[in-house]
């Protein structure tokens, strides 16, 4: 836009990949559109910028931007305990060509071939072990990369709950809650150590879950920890809470 009296400009805008520049006369509160299409080789950060000039004025202008070459869309995962089922979309989003695409936990390494705009619809199944996990999805294209990082933790056999739900000045009583998370039963032994002596089970089959009552007792007041810890032959768990003893 031109706020003064008519002038002749000279328009420029540059990028990496090339340089625009005309000479146009505006009157006075007369402005121009300016179009110019750059085809990019290469994806990444990318800065353009724009100068208006004549005999007495100059303005510029410049913006920067990243031109994303892939993408990793729509991710879910269905929980199913130790099986988890990881669902997830890549898109190419520059010229047709090989997607280099991995997961960690599971070790997956793939390419694919998209054309430009195409989806790849992936869901991946696999039966996890023991404790947290932190899969990463990884999706390259030319010199830029998408990834998508989750978390989560695998616990068949859990200590649901521990709680003192009666105490004085000599015992005190102790509810402990295990859950089993599997379709099948599992047998677990469990243990509370009070700090004054171990308390142990023999093995109980579970289906579900179940609900046990411990007493233990103690020779003077204080405040004490409480333990406890199950096993099976794959699993365990353990959970602490506080004893006060007045």
């Amino acid at each position: 836009m031109n706020y003064f009296t008519p002038i002749e400009a000279n328009i420029s805008m540059e990028d990496e990949t090339a340089s625009f520049s005309r000479i146009t006369t505006l009157e006075s509160d007369e402005d121009v559109m300016v179009f110019v299409e750059t085809n990019y080789s290469s994806d990444g950060s990318k800065t353009f910028s724009i100068d208006v000039s004549s005999s007495n004025y100059s303005n510029s202008y410049s913006e920067s931007f990243d031109l994303e070459s892939v993408s990793i869309e729509n991710y879910e995962r269905v929980n199913q305990n130790t099986g988890q089922i990881l669902v997830f979309g890549i898109r190419n989003k520059w010229y047709s060509g090989v997607v280099n695409w991995s997961v960690s936990e599971p070790s997956i390494q793939n390419l694919s071939t998209l054309n430009t705009g195409e989806l790849l619809l992936v869901a991946i199944e696999h039966n996890y072990t023991q404790g947290s996990k932190t899969p990463r999805i990884t999706a390259v294209v030319s010199s830029v990369q998408d990834e998508v990082t989750d978390y989560f933790s695998v616990t068949p056999l859990e200590i649901s709950s521990l709680a003192v739900i009666s105490e004085d000045r000599s015992k005190a009583v102790s509810e402990l809650v295990v859950l089993n998370k599997l379709d099948d039963s599992q047998q677990f032994s469990w243990r509370l150590d009070t700090e004054i002596e171990n308390i142990t089970s023999s093995l109980i089959n579970l289906t579900g879950n179940v609900f046990i009552y411990i007493g233990s007792y103690y020779n003077t007041e204080g405040i004490y920890r409480q333990v406890a810890v199950i096993n099976s032959s794959s699993y365990d768990d353990n959970e602490s809470i506080g004893v006060v003893i007045s």
